[in-house]
């Protein structure tokens, strides 16, 4: 699994982001919630990265860790409707 490499330090949680998204169209789902933690480890208000870690976690068959992440961007912005479509279809995305 790839880890965060120190050449990436200093970057913003837009870049981890971006980079935990590649990781994820490849289907490196693993590298993906690396990518995707520190992007919320950076801005922890960042709903797209908890969408999508949820949707990787789903991915890899942790559908209530999954879950939680949908209901932490549920929390975060209510009126985020692709994370009550994901969080309904948990387990059948993708």
């Amino acid at each position: 699994m790839s880890v965060v490499n120190d050449n990436d330090s200093g970057r913003d949680s837009e870049y981890y982001f971006d980079r935990a998204n590649i990781f994820s169209l490849e289907g490196k789902y693993e590298e993906a919630i690396v990518y995707y933690n520190k992007a919320i480890e950076l801005d922890p208000n960042y709903t797209d990265a908890y969408n999508g870690r949820g949707k990787a976690k789903n991915d890899l068959g942790k559908y209530e860790d999954s879950i939680k992440d949908f209901n932490k961007v549920i929390e975060l912005t209510p009126n985020y409707t692709n994370a009550y479509y994901d969080r309904g279809n948990a387990k059948k995305i993708r």
